[in-house]
């Protein structure tokens, strides 16, 4: 069985449209978002070393331009390689902004704290509306978000050797995510329920000028 995602010519056409859809609101939203995403890094440097900061700082702009070089155009039927490399684009975006925060996080500070977690929330609120115009794409950065997190949370409690700590937070964790999710599959639905009432009224109106 081939790992590469296959689509019919009918499923091909509704996710092109989802594509183009994604890529009009991601491309207009570019700079506005980086610099947001700039400001955050900028507060995490105030916490963890700069440099590293700095650096996962270029691997998600890299990551961004990659992801937007590969998703204008896309049509996921002839181009499968692609399509596949663009859902995996997200994964290193996705890994470097909540690693930053989880290094925020590991500080012994209620600020910086409160930052990691807002930082987290930012992303999955990213995650449930904008990606979740093309679900496999919000499946994979919610899949990467929640394997940072859970892990970085999961060495801090062990380095404690605090598994009461462990066992609360994860299941906190888990329980975020499963909203989450709840959130992105609903908002999917309205996008494509929206899009296909569009479809419906322009074929009504085409063949009502057939008469």
């Amino acid at each position: 069985m081939s790992p590469l995602p296959r689509y019919t010519n009918a499923e091909g056409e509704r996710v092109r449209d989802e594509l183009a859809r994604q890529y009009k609101i991601l491309r207009g939203e570019f700079l506005v978002r980086m610099v947001l995403v700039g400001v955050g890094y900028g507060v995490c440097a105030i916490y963890v070393n700069p440099w590293i900061m700095l650096a996962l700082f270029a691997v998600e702009l890299m990551g961004e331009i990659l992801s937007q070089a590969l998703l204008r155009g896309l049509d996921p039927v002839r181009s499968p390689r692609r399509y596949l490399a663009y859902l995996l684009s997200l994964v290193p975006m996705e890994a470097a902004l909540i690693t930053a925060a989880g290094l925020v996080w590991l500080q012994d500070d209620p600020y910086a704290k409160s930052i990691a977690v807002g930082i987290v929330m930012g992303s999955l609120l990213h995650l449930c509306s904008v990606r979740s115009m093309h679900l496999p794409l919000g499946v994979t950065g919610m899949a990467t978000v929640s394997v940072v997190v859970l892990s970085i949370n999961t060495a801090h409690w062990l380095d404690k050797g605090n598994l009461t700590g462990l066992a609360i937070s994860t299941v906190v964790a888990l329980a975020a995510f499963a909203y989450a999710a709840m959130a992105m599959i609903s908002n999917n639905r309205m996008h494509r329920g929206g899009i296909e009432a569009a479809a419906a009224a322009r074929a009504a109106n085409v063949a009502k000028g057939r008469f």
